[in-house]
């Protein structure tokens, strides 16, 4: 199972980041109260947009890691049948 991911790299941190920046620019005056809203909606969705973006492409990866690991344990499992040597069970040495 895959570890957390804690800190700056989670998607909450940066989007949390670009709305604080919008904030601090509509609190000095430079965006006015209602272009500051719309962009902290724009900002929200594109965060979510990205966050699914990246979850699916990593489940994704991760699948395709493991249906590759199976094949591969399917061919040594095969190749292990051709090349061990027959078992006799009935002679006693």
């Amino acid at each position: 199972m895959a570890t957390p991911v804690k800190g700056w790299k989670t998607s909450e941190f940066w989007i949390q980041l670009a709305i604080q920046a919008v904030s601090f620019l509509a609190v000095t005056g430079t965006l006015t109260p209602a272009s500051a809203d719309a962009l902290t909606g724009v900002i929200s969705q594109l965060g979510g947009l990205a966050a699914m973006l990246i979850g699916g492409g990593i489940y994704a990866k991760q699948r395709a890691d493991v249906k590759a690991m199976a094949m591969a344990n399917e061919t040594d499992l095969e190749l292990a049948k051709v090349d061990a040597p027959p078992v006799n069970i009935a002679s006693k040495e």
